[in-house]
Order: structure tokens, then C-alpha cells, then sequence
């Protein structure tokens, strides 16, 4: 299982990093630790909280849900 605050910082860092765009690089997703980072991502991809529009680039589904985290 994933630490709730650590999944919960890399959606806001896709939230910020995509602002203006639709979707964000993986490089500027960073809690430190890529191996544990890549995990999380897999884990909201199997949930659909997020999708790859193209490699190494990644999109919060849900815009709503984007936008909550930009001003949380």
C-alpha cells in the first residue's frame, strides 16, 4: 500500500505541472524516489485516475478532480 499523502502529492504535482496543458512529463513527477513513484503511477493507471496520452506523459482523468487539486 501507498503512503495516502505521497499519492495524494504526486496528483497535485501532475495537477500543477499540467495547468495549462492536458497532460504533464513523467520527469516532473518527484517524491524522491523513482522506483516508488513509478508504482503509484501504475496503481492510478490500473484506476483509471490517470491515462498515458503518449509515453512518459501523464493526464488526470477526471478535470474536475484536477482542478480540486490545484486550489487544495
Amino acid at each position: 500500500a501507498f503512503s495516502p499523502s505521497d499519492v495524494l502529492k504526486a496528483l497535485k504535482e501532475i495537477a500543477i505541472a499540467s495547468k495549462n496543458l492536458d497532460s504533464c512529463h513523467r520527469d516532473a513527477i518527484n517524491l524522491g524516489n523513482k522506483e516508488y513513484e513509478e508504482k503509484i503511477l501504475k496503481d492510478l493507471k490500473t484506476r483509471e485516475v490517470l491515462s498515458c496520452p503518449t509515453q512518459k506523459f501523464y493526464k488526470i482523468n477526471v478535470r474536475l478532480f484536477k482542478e480540486w487539486l490545484l486550489i487544495n
